[in-house]
């Protein structure tokens, strides 16, 4: 049967016309044969067709270990960027107070290095020495002065000394204060302005990928249910053809007895027609001897 079948593929996927040998047969009946070897061909067809690729079941579980690992690894590489992002944030902050404190260094630095010009020339020419020098120690005015105090913010560290200066030192000193912070300032506003244009375009790459995963999802409640509605065609077709099968092989067992009944009787007429000839032969031997 399975050789049978196998070499007739090609005439049980099409569907001829279909007549009965000898006689007649009931409409009714020549409707459900017709219905049945369409259902039959049909199915035959169906799984000639070469089934699309698809990805081994230990392939697939092993990609899916492999993407578990990547996201474990993603969200510790996450953690290790938030934490380096702490620290340079603490650095910057570090960075801004060093700097700013070697400005005010360099700016005492030049307002010593002038009054030691002063004293110098004074000395020289014999004039009394108005200011004290760095050798003479520190200035009465600041003797008593508090510790000096260090105010933090996001923008930096600052450390204030409260110590009686002259008009120009503090002028001075508040302007470069002023030109920090104005430059502090501009530099923070253009990475501002930056993150807002980043965050606009990732803000319109999560719509897309939303509209994406939408679409994504509609597909795959739709092709969900063609699965489904393939899955019982398939459970149908399958019962049809075992069906058709039980019934071809009921008519084939049915044909072979057929035959079988038709070779003994052309057996029985055969050898009753070998014993005519015999009997006519004898009486003709019979009617030529009178």
């Amino acid at each position: 049967m399975a050789t049978f079948f196998s070499n007739s593929l090609d005439f049980l996927a099409s569907c001829p016309g279909y007549s009965p040998r000898g006689g007649f047969m009931n409409p009714l009946q020549a409707d459900s044969v017709m219905k049945n070897k369409r259902r039959a061909a049909t199915y035959m067809s169906t799984i000639r067709k070469v089934r699309s690729e698809s990805v081994p079941y230990r392939e697939a579980l092993a990609n899916r270990h492999v993407l578990t690992s990547s996201t474990e690894s993603r969200e510790g590489l996450m953690q290790q960027v938030a934490q380096s992002q702490e620290k340079i944030s603490r650095l910057e902050q570090e960075k801004e107070h060093w700097l700013l404190e070697a400005q005010l260094g360099q700016v005492r630095l030049q307002k010593e290095t002038q009054r030691i010009a002063q004293l110098e020339a004074q000395i020289t020419t014999g004039g009394p020495a108005e200011t004290h020098s760095a050798a003479d120690g520190p200035d009465p005015e600041c003797a008593d002065a508090p510790e000096p105090l260090q105010d933090s913010s996001v923008i930096g560290m600052l450390t204030i000394t409260p110590c009686s200066e002259s008009a120009a030192d503090q002028e001075s000193r508040e302007h470069l204060i002023k030109h920090h912070y104005m430059s502090r300032v501009s530099e923070l506003t253009s990475q501002l302005q930056m993150c807002d244009s980043k965050a606009v375009h990732f803000h319109a790459e999560c719509r897309a990928v939303a509209k994406r995963l939408a679409m994504a999802e509609m597909s795959r409640e739709t092709l969900t249910e063609e699965l489904k509605l393939a899955h019982q065609n398939t459970t149908r077709l399958q019962d049809e053809l075992s069906t058709t099968k039980r019934s071809y092989e009921d008519q084939l067992s049915m044909m072979s007895d057929h035959l079988c009944s038709m070779n003994d009787t052309l057996s029985k007429q055969r050898d009753q027609i070998d014993s005519l000839k015999l009997a006519s032969k004898g009486n003709s031997k019979k009617n030529k001897s009178r």
